[in-house]
């Protein structure tokens, strides 16, 4: 709220590149706040994925977390504007990475309790399947409807894990 008050007496002063510059600020923590909450519902995606993937199963509680992961990227990946997302369809690809890297580790603990290393799920995990079925989730989130959305991922869901 502070920024709030320095921008009002920027403008109260007569200091619009001052005040611009604040809400420039803002405006990228704002950003980087969304962005920061996307990954970790990306993490969450991914490490279900994961434990689908090694487990070769599927519970009702890992699909409600993929299925509520995705729907919740798709309803933060929204500028206020309405018009363009945060991060954009051809930027999954780091994005999924980089969760990769934390999944592996959150998985680790939970698959067969805990009985693998994070190195050691990583070998045993198909990296390249996992990142292709969090890239077509994330990719349906531009072009399926919120309201059809859950039912997509779900038939989606049935065919990788049962």
């Amino acid at each position: 709220m502070q920024e709030i008050l320095d921008i009002r007496q920027s403008i109260l002063e007569g200091r619009t590149q001052d005040a611009l510059q604040l809400l420039d600020e803002l405006e990228f923590m704002s950003r980087k706040s969304v962005i920061y909450t996307i990954e970790s519902y990306l993490v969450r995606l991914v490490m279900h994925l994961i434990k689908v993937d090694v487990e070769q199963r599927m519970t009702n509680s890992w699909r409600h977390s993929i299925r509520d992961s995705v729907l919740q990227i798709k309803a933060l990946n929204v500028m206020d504007n309405k018009r363009s997302p945060y991060i954009h369809n051809t930027e999954w690809h780091t994005y999924i990475e980089e969760a990769l890297i934390h999944a592996i580790s959150a998985a680790s603990v939970e698959i067969a309790d805990g009985k693998y290393s994070p190195t050691e799920l990583e070998h045993l995990m198909h990296k390249d399947r996992i990142n292709a079925h969090a890239s077509d989730m994330l990719s349906r989130t531009y072009t399926t409807p919120k309201s059809e959305l859950a039912t997509e991922i779900d038939a989606l869901l049935r065919t990788i894990g049962g």
